[in-house]
C-alpha cells in the first residue's frame, strides 16, 4: 500500500473513532437524561450566509489659492502639500445576511503618526497616537443589511507640521505618514446566540514637504458563514438518538471532505503556499510574464514576512510583481528605484543548474 492509500485510511479511521465517541458519550448522556427527568437538552443549529462590502473614500480640500478653481479635489490624485486644507475620510461598512438578525457594534477612529528610519525604511523612529473619533455605539435589530457609515475631517496640516518639525530637530528626512483608522467591533445575534466580527478600515496620509497621495487600505469584500448554535429545552428522549445520528453524519461527511482535500491538495509545500498567497492577495498581484533577475537592480534585499512585504508594497503605492524563475522557483517582488525587495517560499529547498542559480543572481540579497 502506497503512502497516500494509508494516510487515507487513517484519516477515515480517525473519523470513525470520532463517530463512535460522539455516539457513545450521547447515548450515555439520554441514559443520565432518563435517570433524572427534569435533564434533557436538545440543540439547533441555524448559519446564515453573509457578505462583508466596504467602501472607503476621500476628497482633499484647499486654502484658498489662485491656482485651483475647485475647491476639493476627487481622490486618486497627486496633492500640493502647502494647498492642502483638510482631507474628508469617509468610511463605509456594510453587513448583507440573508436572515432577519439582530445587530450591536461599537467604533472608533484613531491616528498614528509614524517616522521611519532613512537606511532601514521597515523600522520606526517616533510613533504617536491620537483618538480622533471616541467610541461610537449602535444597534439594529430584525434586519437583513446593517450599514455603518462616518465621514471624518481630518485637519492635514496639524499633523503634517508636527511630523516636519520633529524630523528638522533631530535632523532627520526619513518617511513619515499618519494611517488613519476605524475600528469596528461587531457583533451580530439570533436569538440568545451571537457572533463577533472585528473589522478595520484604514488611510495612510503621507506627511511631506513638498507633494503626498493618499492610499486606501486594501480590505477586499469577503463572504462568510454566520453560525449560530441555539440550545433550547426539551424532554424527548428521541432528541439525544437525533442529535446522535447528525453528529455521526457530520462526523463521517467530515472524514469524506478531508480525504478529498488530501487527494486535491498539491504535494509541493511552495505551491501550497502560492495558492494561499494569491488566494488571500490576488487582487493586488501581477503575475510576470519574463522572470524578475535580480542583478538588474543595484540593491536587493530579501524580505522575510510577506506582511511586510504588502507594507513596502503600499508606502510606494505599488501592486506586488510575482516571478516564476527558470529554475521552478518563484518569488513576489517590489521594486522602489534600484531597490529591489523579494520575499520567495520558506520551504523551497530545490536547486537549479547552476547556469540558472547565476541568471537569476538572488543568491546575493541580503536580509
Amino acid at each position: 500500500m502506497d503512502v497516500r492509500g494509508l494516510k487515507t485510511q487513517c484519516a477515515v479511521m480517525v473519523c470513525g473513532v470520532f463517530a463512535a465517541l460522539v455516539l457513545g458519550g450521547l447515548v450515555s448522556q439520554d441514559v443520565r437524561a432518563l435517570d433524572d427527568a427534569s435533564y434533557a437538552m436538545s440543540q439547533e443549529t441555524m448559519s446564515s450566509p453573509a457578505q462583508h462590502i466596504s467602501q472607503q473614500d476621500y476628497e482633499v480640500c484647499l486654502v484658498p489659492n489662485y491656482f485651483f478653481e475647485e475647491t476639493c479635489q476627487g481622490a486618486g490624485r497627486q496633492y500640493l502639500t502647502s494647498l492642502t486644507d483638510t482631507i474628508n475620510l469617509k468610511f463605509a461598512y456594510e453587513l448583507v445576511t440573508d436572515a432577519r438578525l439582530n445587530y450591536q457594534y461599537t467604533y472608533s477612529i484613531v491616528g498614528r503618526l509614524i517616522v521611519y528610519d532613512r537606511e532601514h525604511r521597515d523600522r520606526e523612529i517616533f510613533t504617536k497616537e491620537y483618538v480622533l473619533q471616541e467610541d461610537v455605539s449602535g444597534r439594529v435589530w430584525g434586519a437583513n443589511v446593517l450599514e455603518i457609515g462616518q465621514e471624518y475631517r481630518l485637519d492635514f496640516q496639524k499633523y503634517n507640521s508636527e511630523a516636519m518639525e520633529f524630523k528638522s530637530a533631530n535632523g532627520l528626512s526619513g518617511e513619515a505618514v499618519l494611517v488613519v483608522r476605524m475600528k469596528i467591533d461587531l457583533t451580530v445575534m439570533h436569538g440568545e446566540r451571537s457572533i463577533t466580527r472585528p473589522v478595520v478600515l484604514d488611510f495612510t496620509v503621507p506627511l511631506s514637504r513638498h507633494t503626498y497621495n493618499i492610499k486606501v487600505g486594501r480590505q477586499p469584500d469577503k463572504d462568510d458563514i454566520l453560525m449560530f448554535a441555539v440550545a433550547e429545552e426539551g424532554r424527548d428522549r428521541s432528541v439525544f438518538l437525533s442529535v446522535a445520528g447528525a453528529s455521526v453524519l457530520v462526523a463521517v461527511v467530515f472524514g469524506v471532505v478531508i480525504v478529498r482535500r488530501r487527494k486535491l491538495r498539491p504535494k509541493d509545500l511552495c505551491v501550497r503556499y502560492d495558492e494561499k498567497i494569491h488566494k488571500e492577495y490576488g487582487r493586488i498581484i501581477v503575475d510576470l510574464k519574463t522572470p524578475l533577475r535580480a542583478g538588474d537592480y543595484k540593491y536587493c534585499y530579501l524580505v522575510e514576512d510577506f506582511d511586510d512585504l504588502i507594507d513596502k508594497a503600499d508606502r510606494v503605492t505599488q501592486n506586488i510583481l510575482y516571478s516564476r524563475l527558470p529554475s521552478g522557483r518563484t518569488f513576489y517582488a517590489v521594486i522602489e528605484g534600484d531597490h529591489l525587495f523579494v520575499h520567495g517560499c520558506p520551504y523551497w529547498k530545490h536547486r537549479g543548474s547552476p547556469e540558472d542559480e547565476e541568471r537569476e543572481g538572488f543568491g546575493r540579497c541580503s536580509e
